[in-house]
């Protein structure tokens, strides 16, 4: 099944003008032949990208083990251990699904739940940001924590990253409504987005400001106002001055990755194939490695996926750590069947 997709070391190519005004907005009058939002789910060459890419490189965002953490409290431990149920590969339907899947459906799938976890992923790092730098601003905490987070997915460039920015787009506004679908969540398999309706349409405006001709036209197929979509660069370029102004004293000199590196762990079990996806991804390396090139971390901080007891991400302050649950990834994928395969997939 095809979960082994790789991510080449390319994708984290920095976008030219990171710290410029008018380099920003140069962003926006890109060449019109890299408008591969057009058929946001045609991922056919998706197998091919990434099976000729070279292994990960973990000079940065190096492995580790649960054992270099902090030791969470007994209480923390008890908690835990109550409510996380190991994987069970024999009560697992959506394996059994995924397993009727055809090539290039699996991989649809698979980058479906890559987006929806690269977005994850990056709002508990910038809560990261925010708790371990103590930033403070003016304006509303969560809307500061939409605007770092949107510069931090935009900052760098890919063909596998503008899938992920695009699939989380998606994801964003299409998963609440089949969460609150009873029809279409059957049993509950699909969570509801952390972000409200109101931080989705943030966010949408954001990243779209940061690439009109790569996201306006899913912008307004996902129902931003047209009226005032021409509104969205200039909201971008406030946020990343934002971003720029909280974050300057914290950033890693002359564009080189920080001393302290993200520490990845991945304790997902191989019998799932999203918790293998996964681990031979290399998507959580590669979003460390994009967090190692923004900030300068005092102590640095790791980055986790495992079983958690419920579908969700979160960051631990006191241990340091943003965690991917492995039950997210069930959801999303679940979320996807019930988006693109409800007529053809039957439970």
């Amino acid at each position: 099944m095809g979960c082994r997709l790789q991510l080449p070391d390319a994708e984290i190519s920095p976008k030219s003008g990171l710290t410029n005004r008018s380099d920003l907005m140069r962003l926006s009058a890109r060449s019109p032949s890299l408008r591969w939002l057009r058929h946001v789910l045609s991922f056919a060459m998706l197998a091919v990208f990434f099976a000729s890419a070279p292994p990960l490189s973990t000079d940065q965002a190096t492995a580790a083990t649960r054992e270099e953490l902090p030791e969470q409290s007994e209480e923390d431990q008890v908690s835990e251990q109550q409510a996380l149920v190991p994987y069970d590969v024999m009560q697992d339907p959506l394996l059994t699904l995924m397993q009727g899947l055809d090539s290039e459906t699996s991989n649809e799938l698979f980058v479906f739940v890559a987006g929806n976890s690269y977005f994850a992923v990056h709002r508990q790092m910038a809560k990261a940001v925010i708790s371990s730098f103590a930033l403070s601003s003016e304006l509303d905490p969560s809307r500061t924590l939409d605007e770092i987070a949107a510069v931090q997915m935009s900052s760098f460039s890919g063909p596998g990253i503008e899938l992920f920015l695009s699939n989380g787009l998606i994801g964003r506004f299409a998963l609440q409504d089949v969460a609150d679908n009873d029809g279409a969540n059957d049993a509950g398999k699909v969570t509801s987005p952390e972000t409200d309706e109101l931080a989705n349409r943030r966010l949408l405006c954001l990243l779209a400001g940061s690439d009109m001709i790569g996201l306006g036209d899913l912008a307004l197929d996902l129902g931003f106002p047209a009226d005032n979509l021409d509104a969205c660069p200039e909201s971008y370029l406030q946020a990343h001055d934002l971003w720029q102004s909280l974050t300057a004293e914290h950033r890693p000199a002359n564009d080189q990755s920080a001393d302290h590196g993200v520490k990845v762990i991945l304790d997902t079990s191989d019998e799932d194939p999203l918790g293998l996806f996964i681990k031979e991804s290399g998507l959580l390396h590669m979003i460390g490695r994009q967090i190692d090139k923004l900030y300068q971390f005092p102590e640095g901080l790791t980055l986790s996926a495992r079983r958690c007891g419920t579908p969700r991400s979160y960051w631990d302050a006191e241990t340091r750590e943003v965690v991917l649950c492995e039950e997210l990834l069930a959801s999303y994928a679940w979320g996807f069947v019930s988006l693109f395969l409800s007529d053809t997939v039957t439970e």
